[in-house]
C-alpha cells in the first residue's frame, strides 16, 4: 500500500518550557500529521491522524483514522480547495 505523510513545519524543532516549578526545560515538538495510505485492490484512501505533543507523550495522544471512498475522497478534496482558497486566496 503506498503512503505518505505530511508533517506540520513545526515537527521536531526544539522550544524551551517552563515547567511546574519554574524551571526551565528543552522539549522537542512532535506536530499533529497526516498519514495517507491507499490501495487499488480494496478501492480505498485511509487518512490517519497523530496529535501533537512532546516525544515522552507521544504515543499516549489520540488521532483518527478514516477510510473513504471514492466519492467521500472527491467531497474530502472539493472541501480542501474551498478552505485553502478562503484561507490563501484562489489560484491564478
Amino acid at each position: 500500500m503506498p503512503k505518505e505523510v505530511i508533517h506540520s513545519r513545526y515537527d521536531g524543532k526544539t522550544v524551551t518550557e517552563m515547567t511546574e516549578d519554574g524551571k526551565s526545560q528543552q522539549v522537542t515538538l512532535v506536530e499533529p500529521f497526516l498519514h495517507v495510505g491507499w490501495d487499488r485492490e480494496a478501492e480505498h484512501v485511509e487518512i490517519a491522524t497523530r496529535a501533537g505533543g512532546d516525544f515522552k507523550s507521544d504515543f499516549d495522544r489520540p488521532g483518527l483514522f478514516v477510510q473513504m471512498d471514492r466519492s467521500g475522497l472527491n467531497r474530502l478534496i472539493r472541501t480542501l480547495r474551498k478552505a485553502r482558497d478562503a484561507a490563501f486566496g484562489a489560484d491564478a
